[in-house]
């Protein structure tokens, strides 16, 4: 079997996926802070066990060398006929370190993760400060005083990030201690108090949300968008109203071009509850123009980033970046709008303007307003109402786009059959009249 086929130039330089280094040694690449190495193996003499799989820590913490090192040894253990995850178990458990406790418990929960983890968010705040700082130390000799020498810079200077990173180890500890009582998860608390943080007074802003568009002026954002990959996904984001993470993280697996509906799943939505978002006649329009976007390595999404180096997946302030191009201004005072506030935006118009049920708008847009009734009421009869309500706000949308189109057709057409004349020309002759007068 061939061995050692990757390099770590190539290992820095990849996209997300699966990477074979041959004898069962491979990295899995989640995101560009993201990777962890795994080993397959078959047990000698057990062929009760089948082929298993064991982690062998994340990448580049774990260098490949050392990855490489790790899977001679556990592949030579089981060749006498022993499992090298329980060996590792009842050896090491004792002297397990915190980056051994970290990499057991992310195998374990990932699964409880938003994407089994790997787009990385439960694993940065552990590779950027956890692993280099104390990874190499044993869970039972952490102390409270070392805590705050390695960590306590980034817990006060960082509020947000210290705040994860804590988490993390306490859980760790927590994790560790289940099996050895000499692990005490306590000392991260005391670690907290001798780390006294400055108050931090937010401003409070006026109105509490995010910065919306005036829903006079969708009709004119509308008119501004071309069929740019990002135009189109602003375009569709407006008509759909989700979350801007839903449309960067689309695929065409999620779509029922058929149906006219788009079947978010539960792990892309707030209240972990999938949604059925119905797509009118315009939004249909751009998916099928939408499927030229398509690139080798964008896997099925939808709106993929062709600049995207790591990922093709696009940062969570695309569309926020698009509409701050053009300073388009929001109702909230000396702020531009952001594409979070469009939602606000479609309520103000249907429930404001047009009188729509306030309630049957939220559910539209996914915020969880159902009673125990109503959760339990034909789904269908839910989805033709938004559906409707919908297409009413596309009807708006686009309204512009239509009024302008109606323009032009009505210039265009003859005014004139004998001489060949236009209504546009016929008007553009009457205004030279009248100013020679």
């Amino acid at each position: 079997m061939a061995k050692y086929l990757l390099t770590d130039s190539q290992l820095r330089s990849m996209t997300p996926g699966t990477y074979h280094d041959g004898g069962g040694l491979y990295c899995e690449i989640y995101s560009t802070e993201s990777a962890s190495w795994h080993l397959r193996y078959t047990v000698k003499r057990r062929p009760d066990l089948g082929r298993r799989k064991m982690g062998l820590g994340p990448y580049p913490t774990v260098s490949l060398a050392r990855a490489r090192e790790l899977a001679d040894q556990y592949r030579a253990i089981a060749v006498e006929g022993v499992d090298p995850k329980e060996h590792r178990r009842q050896a090491t458990r004792r002297g397990m370190t915190v980056e051994q406790a970290i990499t057991e418990l992310f195998e374990k929960k990932k699964h409880a993760l938003k994407g089994d983890g790997k787009a990385g968010r439960w694993m940065s705040p552990v590779t950027n400060h956890i692993l280099p700082a104390i990874g190499n130390v044993g869970v039972a000799d952490l102390t409270t005083a070392l805590i705050v020498e390695k960590l306590g810079k980034v817990y006060v200077e960082q509020p947000q990030t210290g705040d994860k990173v804590f988490t993390r180890l306490k859980q760790a500890l927590q994790y560790a201690s289940a099996e050895d009582e000499r692990v005490k998860p306590g000392i991260v608390e005391d670690a907290k108090v001798q780390l006294p943080r400055k108050k931090v007074i937010k401003k409070k802003r006026d109105d509490g949300h995010h910065p919306a568009l005036d829903w006079k002026d969708v009709p004119k954002l509308w008119q501004t968008l071309d069929s740019s990959v990002v135009d189109s996904a602003l375009a569709f984001y407006l008509l759909t109203l989700p979350r801007v993470a839903n449309v960067a993280h689309m695929t065409w697996a999620d779509v029922d071009l058929k149906e006219g509906v788009w079947n978010i799943p539960p792990e892309d939505i707030k209240t972990g509850v999938p949604f059925a978002a119905p797509l009118t006649r315009p939004a249909l329009d751009i998916l099928h123009r939408a499927r030229r976007f398509a690139l080798k390595d964008s896997s099925d999404l939808v709106f993929p980033n062709p600049k995207g180096r790591k990922t093709r997946v696009f940062h969570i302030n695309f569309l926020n970046n698009r509409l701050k191009r053009d300073k388009w201004p929001s109702t909230t005072p000396g702020r531009l709008a952001v594409a979070h506030g469009l939602r606000a935006t479609f309520s103000t118009y249907m429930v404001g303007e047009k009188d729509h049920n306030d309630r049957l708008v939220e559910m539209s847009i996914q915020h969880d307003v159902q009673t125990k009734q109503e959760r339990a009421y034909n789904r269908a009869g839910l989805l033709r109402q938004r559906r409707e309500i919908l297409d009413e706000w596309a009807e708006y949308v686009i309204s512009g786009s239509r009024r302008q189109a109606a323009l032009k057709r009505r210039l265009a057409s003859p005014a004139e059959l004998s001489s060949g004349r236009t209504v546009g020309d016929v008007e553009k002759w009457a205004r030279r009249e009248g100013h020679d007068d």
